[in-house]
């Protein structure tokens, strides 16, 4: 009888021992897994660091903000058409940035003369939310690609102004806001 009464007097401290146990436990698993955690962002970080597009890369991405500049003035919305302009332009930086040193400085003047033969006018007819402007403009822009590519020698690779009904960008609304 002695014994038992010992034995519920214990139980509380028992129970919080186990209880103080399993604490103990949940905390260094989660230590672990913390560490685990902060080792794999480490090792991400440090990829995306080391990580360098390719010219082509930087060239899709100009692709798809003319594409998508391009349905916006058709919609027109003309501060999607503004915004993908810029777009345009720093997706052109990126891409001469990361071009071969040896073409480095020919891609970096066929930039300049695009975006002063090509995107100032998109972006003339941007600001006037003139369709018809643009349009022309577009005309000369896809001429002034398919030139650049002729330059450096990638001449299959062919632009043309992006058909509305084959955009390809089915999660965007191209429609200005109300």
């Amino acid at each position: 009888m002695h014994s038992r009464t010992r034995a519920a007097t214990n139980l509380p401290a028992l129970i919080m021992a186990v209880l103080a146990m399993l604490v103990a436990v949940g905390a260094l698993i989660a230590m672990r897994d913390a560490e685990a955690r902060a080792q794999r962002a480490e090792a991400l970080a440090t990829q995306a660091q080391s990580w360098k597009p390719r010219v082509g890369q930087a060239m899709l991405l100009s692709q798809q903000h003319l594409v998508q500049a391009h349905l916006g003035a058709q919609a027109k919305n003309w501060d999607l058409a503004s915004h993908e302009l810029d777009e345009i332009e720093g997706s052109l930086l990126l891409a001469s940035n990361v071009i071969d040193e040896a073409d480095r400085a020919v891609f970096i003047e066929q930039m300049r003369t695009f975006v002063a033969s090509s995107l100032a006018p998109l972006r003339k007819a941007s600001e006037a939310s003139d369709v018809a402007a643009w349009n022309d403009a577009m005309n000369v822009a896809v001429k002034g690609c398919n030139a650049c590519h002729a330059t450096f020698d990638h001449s299959y690779v062919r632009v043309r102004v992006p058909s509305t009904e084959a955009s390809g960008l089915g999660a965007l609304d191209f429609a200005p806001l109300p």
